[in-house]
């Protein structure tokens, strides 16, 4: 049955709701709400359908090489690919259906035939040999910062050995300009981790909060200095039941503006930021349109409704309720209670993330609404768990490699290394396969293996299945393929 509590109008001259439970403001009325909650804000409504066309059409990106440069890239084998053989997976048309999924073709304002990455470079994955939209693809490599540096310098070396035009050189250049300043600042140490939290701050670290216009010195109180927190993907499909989108509860806010990030490469004015921000709040319409991927392999009843009663009593009160009364608690936990690697949470909480805060807010994305990215908090958001099977590796930054090792912290690998096929699948532990790397008598190279002793890499917290029996487990572990 539905919490009678959670929801419930109240008087805010009667704070307390009893149960633990506040009386709190919150789209326009006052209800019951319980601890450590985060609050919703209103959404401007969009089209579901317009919003897929414009994820896998439009350009966004506003940036990117001139479709001449990007065919002689590709024959030298640097146009980055996801191994798959598949053609036009989205039923995409004209150029398009000649790209890989991540990318889209568009014609500049001065006519030059374009090529940039879409949403999906980072945004769709592969689970079982499948392509899911929504999925985030966590096999993405941002380890090597000779490869970006050398990869621009290939870019524009080969792109040199081409009879450009002014404006096809025009283009390259502003794309090289900008990529150049991100790229050198999100190196991260493994293979798969993300650096998609800092891009924003770098990017607003470079623009004129009011005009968008580009800074040639950056302000020096926003720019990172350190090196990224590793993040983990989280799937789209989350998105539409939760308040607050990242995983220390910012995202306070109109959602459109806040996941339109990527404009901020290249929209140098709020006129062209404001074209992109009409596309995107259909583009989220979309998003929180998708449906998880449901588990096609044959479960055990049995297990399952023993896995049910299971998960109620021990997991429901952070990640929610599935079926018929299904709701999602919208809860953050603090890092002394989760226990899980604090990195993430002490960057997004930094006085540089502040800053960045008071940027965005100030700024032309902050005019959607209420304030934007407030509210870091130190600790992170409990998510809903709708098909968190096909959603390996585990944690926010990605360092336990099924569920079984998340339900049963003493099987968690101390380094490994996962095999980065899209089939590689495992049934039984449910997640990646991986192999244990021993640092002294392997071929250990570190950016293919995942050590868990590194800052920001931690595989601590999250022991709440640790008590469990095996029997316990396995049922808890069979009902969460369901969900």
């Amino acid at each position: 049955m539905p919490d009678p509590t959670n929801g419930r109008a109240c008087d805010p001259s009667v704070p307390d709701c009893g149960a633990g439970y506040q009386c709190i403001a919150e789209l326009g009325q006052h209800v019951c709400r319980p601890p450590n909650y985060m609050v919703a804000t209103p959404q401007r409504p969009g089209d579901p359908a317009r919003g897929y066309d414009a994820l896998v059409n439009g350009n966004y990106f506003p940036c990117g090489v001139p479709d001449r440069a990007f065919q002689v890239l590709d024959a030298f084998g640097l146009v980055p690919s996801d191994g798959a053989k598949v053609p036009n997976e989205l039923g995409r048309t004209g150029r398009n259906a000649e790209l890989p999924y991540f990318f889209t073709a568009y014609t500049s304002p001065k006519g030059v035939p374009m090529v940039t990455v879409n949403c999906l470079f980072c945004h769709g994955g592969r689970v079982d040999g499948e392509l899911v939209v929504g999925l985030g693809d966590n096999a993405q490599d941002f380890t090597y910062p000779e490869s970006i540096s050398g990869g621009l310098a290939s870019t524009a070396s080969l792109a040199g050995s081409l009879v450009l035009s002014a404006d096809e050189s025009a283009e390259l250049d502003h794309f090289l300009d900008r990529f150049g300043v991100v790229a050198p600042r999100i190196q991260m140490n493994v293979k798969g981790a993300n650096p998609g939290d800092l891009i924003p701050r770098i990017l607003g670290a470079y623009r004129q909060p009011d005009t968008l216009a580009w800074l040639s010195t950056p302000n020096a109180a926003i720019l990172p200095t350190t090196a990224p927190a590793a993040t983990n993907v989280p799937p789209w499909w989350r998105v539409a039941r939760k308040n607050q989108l990242y995983y220390v509860g910012e995202g306070y806010g109109d959602h459109a503006r806040l996941l339109m990030s990527a404009a901020m490469y290249c929209a140098d004015d709020t006129a062209s930021a404001t074209k992109f921000d009409e596309m995107f709040v259909d583009v989220v319409a979309y998003i929180k349109s998708i449906e998880p991927p449901r588990y096609t392999r044959r479960v055990d009843a049995t297990k399952v409704a023993t896995g049910k009663a299971l998960f109620k009593e021990r997991c429901s009160s952070c990640h929610g309720t599935y079926g018929q009364y299904a709701s999602y608690p919208n809860r953050w936990v603090a890092l002394d209670e989760v226990g899980t690697d604090p990195a993430l949470a002490q960057q997004e909480s930094s006085a540089r993330a502040a800053a960045f805060n008071t940027w965005y807010d100030a700024s032309w994305y902050g005019t959607a609404g209420p304030l934007a990215r407030i509210q870091p908090k130190l600790g992170y958001v409990a998510p809903p768990l709708d098909g968190v099977w096909a959603t390996a590796p585990f944690l926010h930054n990605g360092s336990v490699p099924n569920l079984d090792a998340l339900l049963d912290s003493s099987k968690r690998p101390l380094y490994w290394t996962r095999n980065y096929s899209s089939s590689a699948f495992d049934e039984v532990a449910v997640g990646i396969r991986y192999s244990n790397v021993d640092r002294i008598t392997d071929d250990y190279d570190p950016n293919n293996v995942y050590d868990t002793t590194l800052p920001g890499q931690a595989a601590d917290g999250h022991t709440y299945g640790d008590t469990l029996s095996d029997t316990e487990r396995a049922a808890l572990i069979e009902y969460i393929k369901t969900l």
